[in-house]
């Protein structure tokens, strides 16, 4: 526990300077949330987009509604450490650089997203009340819809279209650029595109990968071994027992000492997964000839280890 608040401390102090303004020293998960990740094309994903940073803006909105909200009752003073502790995480980890490098963030970032939805419901009600107040100055009569009702019929509309979008219903109904594993499994394994291939080998670990890391386990004979990030934090520590500690593929490693674990998608299609487990690179010319001139000591059709 001591070790990674270190860890954390150094990694957020170091870089904070130069990496401020760098959206790169966040995770693609907060990119996401934020509104700053990269956007496909297409009618619908602007309208993502726009449900996206509406349900962001209810809940930010909704957060300083909740914390200055006059009247509590006693479930929400209960509940007002939780909220608080919750923002508190997630703003930390968009504004502070590299804060997310000391662990985990993806574990603690539902967690937060658990604690501060019911922001949501204030946030809404809150623009409800706005909605209603402008409403009024312009037409010289409020909203013939009762503030409750437009407050549900608001908030229903929101979380069902967030769900749609975020579920990947939406991309599975229109056949568009698949993100759900549950409803495009077939699609995702077998897509040409990379990123989204490599979506089902960082969730799935395959029978080959498991059989080559148990392999290595039996008769590594405690040799370093070096593989891509997606092995290291994966299959290589679950079944391998391997620590998560291991040189990491393209860099850190000496080649000409160390053993070589490959996985399906380093094996088979020639990519490797990069610093941040959400997107993949080519193996390099100079890294295949590398890995070309080993022994291969190990295969079994969809992982392998050279030597």
């Amino acid at each position: 526990m001591l070790t990674s608040i270190t860890s954390l401390l150094s990694n957020t102090v170091s870089s904070f300077a130069g990496d401020f303004f760098n959206p790169s020293s966040r995770p693609p998960l907060i990119l996401q949330a934020i509104g700053e990740s990269q956007i496909t094309p297409g009618f619908l994903h602007q309208v993502n987009r726009f449900v996206q940073l509406t349900a962001v803006g209810c809940v930010v909105i909704g957060f300083f509604a909740f914390v200055a909200k006059r009247k509590s009752t006693v479930a929400e003073r209960k509940f007002f450490p939780f909220v608080c502790g919750g923002m508190t995480l997630i703003v930390s980890a968009v504004v502070v650089p590299n804060f997310t490098a000391g662990f985990n963030l993806s574990r603690f970032y539902h967690l937060a997203i658990l604690f501060i939805a019911p922001c949501i419901i204030y946030g809404v009600t809150f623009l409800t009340s706005v909605l209603n107040r402008f409403w009024t100055v312009i037409h010289h009569r409020p909203i013939r819809v009762r503030k409750d009702s437009l407050s549900r019929l608001m908030l229903i509309s929101i979380l069902i279209l967030y769900f749609l979008f975020t579920s990947g219903w939406v991309w599975a109904a229109t056949m568009d650029v698949p993100t759900s594993l549950v409803l495009d499994q077939d699609r995702i394994r077998n897509s040409s595109d990379p990123h989204v291939r490599g979506i089902y080998f960082t969730n799935y670990i395959t029978p080959q990968e498991i059989g080559a890391a148990s392999w290595l386990r039996s008769y590594a004979l405690g040799g370093i071994v070096c593989a891509d990030r997606n092995s290291v934090y994966h299959v290589l520590n679950s079944y391998g027992g391997l620590p998560r500690t291991e040189p990491i593929l393209p860099y850190g490693c000496d080649l000409s000492i160390q053993l070589i674990y490959l996985n399906a998608m380093n094996d088979r299609y020639r990519f490797i997964a990069t610093k941040d487990d959400q997107s993949w690179v080519p193996i390099s010319s100079q890294l295949e000839a590398i890995i070309q001139s080993q022994n291969r000591i190990f295969s079994d059709g969809g992982s392998a280890v050279y030597s």
